[in-house]
């Protein structure tokens, strides 16, 4: 849920699809908003109606973007 993370929850939608993998595929960042979390963090926080899933983790894991 975006309440944990009230800087991506002020973002509007364009500003929240601009973010790129930093630390070989540990976290996420959203420059236009100077924002970082972990992929753990966002699992931690996140529920059954987000995108971001444990299989998605695991293949960022891999390094699958790099």
């Amino acid at each position: 849920s975006l309440k944990y993370f009230p800087r991506l929850m002020n973002a509007n939608p364009d500003q929240r699809n601009k973010w790129e993998l930093i630390g070989k595929g540990i976290g996420i960042y959203w420059e236009e908003i100077d924002e970082d979390i972990s992929i753990k963090t966002l699992l931690r926080y996140s529920d059954q109606s987000n995108r971001l899933t444990k299989e998605n983790y695991a293949f960022c894991q891999k390094g699958a973007f790099y």
